[in-house]
């Protein structure tokens, strides 16, 4: 059975959120053109943005690689 899972956002999860917002935006890129770039909708950008949707660990990667940064960057509060 799949449903809603119980899992609750944290600060972290917000915080990694803003931290990729932020890095998006300083490299000039939009929100559709990072979900190109990672192969997801742009939709599903705007949740990790906003901490609604948690990232994954290789996600992550996949986005620190991407930008070229130390994927420490996005737990920076």
């Amino acid at each position: 059975m799949r449903g809603k899972s119980n899992k609750k956002t944290t600060p972290m999860d917000i915080c990694i959120g803003n931290n990729i917002k932020k890095i998006r935006k300083q490299f000039g890129y939009t929100q559709t053109d990072l979900a190109r770039a990672l192969n997801v909708t742009f939709q599903q950008i705007q949740k990790y943005e906003v901490g609604e949707n948690r990232i994954t660990a290789a996600r992550l990667n996949q986005i620190a690689k991407l930008f070229e940064t130390p994927i420490e960057i996005f737990f920076n509060e």
